[in-house]
């Protein structure tokens, strides 16, 4: 059972705010109520410490996206992920919302089984962000301006988390930390433990994917893969590459938000990483490797 996170929820309707209400005092979470976009960010200036907001696309006063783009933009409250919900599935607005911060989508109308999904999913990318920023402040000495060059080996999550926080130190942009665990944990999962995506859609609804990880890293066969990374600082930016010891996948297909894929509970890593994180991304080969590319 989840802790006493807090939600927020933002909707025109109060009906559907009762709904999703409910669905969040079930399970376990703090919820606080907003009927537009003026009063989710007067909400948000009186206590900005929520774990995750919802809101919907049509609203008076200040539409979804507008919301969206304002929560985004402020320092307060833009790394809270962002759930949008809609009835429009048209691919142009879709993507828009993508690409302005909205990292879950939930079309209208949905279940109460969906909507349970989508916020165990956005808490946990919250949880996931925490993790790597306090990773980041543990690290009470940086030697990285004395670094040229280096390799890391790891297997599990948590040993990712600490490389990707150490790493990003290279850089002052503050979703480096974000886009390279996505990549190390692709590693891991995809890579190393073949759980592929169709698979990892299962054991995310079946809430046991955290329980199969741990299963499968104690597999015989798996106790002797890991993730190699090199880093090498060059000139102004730092290239990092990734290699697992998995057989690759077709990443091409996941290089860029698809409107397709967008309702899925995982599946967007990579496109953010691509599209909102990294300088560069190149795959070589069959997709076991990657070099990411940053500023320093």
């Amino acid at each position: 059972m989840p802790g006493k996170e807090r939600i927020l929820i933002v909707d025109d309707s109060s009906t559907m705010l009762s709904f999703m209400e409910s669905v969040c005092i079930d399970q376990g979470y703090d919820v606080a109520r907003a009927e537009s976009g003026l009063q989710a960010i007067v909400e948000l200036k009186r206590n900005p410490s929520f774990q995750a907001i919802v809101i919907d696309w049509h609203m008076p006063e200040m539409n979804g996206i507008d919301l969206l783009e304002k929560i985004k933009g402020d320092k307060r409250w833009k790394n809270i992920p962002v759930v949008m919900q809609t009835g429009n599935r048209d691919k142009a607005d879709v993507l828009r919302g993508i690409r302005s911060g909205a990292y879950f989508y939930l079309t209208k109308p949905y279940t109460e089984r969906d909507f349970r999904h989508i916020l165990i999913c956005a808490v946990e990318e919250y949880n996931i962000q925490k993790r790597l920023r306090l990773a980041e402040e543990r690290m009470s000495s940086d030697i990285t301006p004395f670094l040229d060059s280096g390799s890391f080996s790891f297997r599990t999550f948590d040993e990712a988390t600490v490389v990707a926080a150490w790493l990003s130190r290279f850089s002052r942009k503050d979703n480096i930390a974000i886009g390279l665990e996505e990549l190390f944990k692709n590693g891991i999962e995809h890579g190393n433990l073949r759980i592929y995506y169709n698979k990892k859609t299962e054991y995310l609804e079946e809430d046991i994917y955290e329980a199969e990880i741990e299963r499968r890293l104690e597999l015989p066969e798996n106790r002797g893969k890991y993730v190699k990374v090199d880093f090498e600082r060059k000139n102004n930016s730092v290239d990092v590459r990734i290699k697992d010891m998995g057989e690759g996948f077709d990443y091409e297909v996941y290089l860029d938000f698809s409107p397709e894929r967008v309702y899925d509970l995982h599946g967007r890593g990579i496109a953010i990483a691509n599209n909102h994180v990294f300088d560069s991304l190149e795959y070589l080969g069959s997709g076991s490797e990657v070099i990411a590319r940053f500023a320093i």
